[in-house]
């Protein structure tokens, strides 16, 4: 028995051409050898956990049984956005440039854009927050807002 070519049709490493997130369990076209494209692939993920890759993006197929006509997508990945962390380092990330790092020493977040907490009760923090723009609350700033003083009236200057 080869157990190579049998590893290889039970196996294939192919390049994602499309995406259909309609359905319940999501499905991908992918080729896998040169003109060997498969479409109605379903992509498996852990539970809790989803992403949608892009096109070029690289997957890794099973073929149970080496039966090319219904394979299952098990991974994907996608080398031109892969983050590079620490050893031990635990990381979200998307194509966009936005991250959250559980790293060594502390959890980092990134936005290229605004960054949105909702829901539940509110927010707790314990220990000190850095921040290194404005905090508003409703329209108030923090950095911008003055007050009326007790004594004369006069509106007092904004903090320093």
């Amino acid at each position: 028995m080869n157990f190579g070519a049998l590893l290889r049709g039970l196996l294939g490493r192919g390049v994602v051409e499309s995406v259909d997130d309609t359905p319940m369990m999501r499905t991908v076209q992918a080729e896998f050898l040169p003109g060997d494209v498969r479409e109605g692939l379903e992509h498996f993920e852990p539970y809790g956990f989803t992403s949608r890759v892009k096109e070029g993006a690289e997957a890794i197929g099973a073929f149970f049984n080496g039966d090319r006509s219904h394979g299952v997508v098990l991974v994907t990945a996608d080398r031109r956005f892969r983050l590079h962390v620490e050893e031990g380092e635990v990381a979200v990330f998307d194509d966009q440039g936005q991250k959250v790092v559980l790293k060594r020493d502390g959890i980092l977040v990134e936005t290229p854009g605004g960054m949105a907490v909702s829901g539940g009760s509110g927010a707790a923090v314990t220990g000190a927050i850095t921040v290194t723009g404005d905090i508003k609350a409703g329209s108030i700033s923090l950095q911008g807002h003055t007050h009326t003083e007790q004594g004369d009236g006069a509106e007092t200057s904004t903090p320093h």
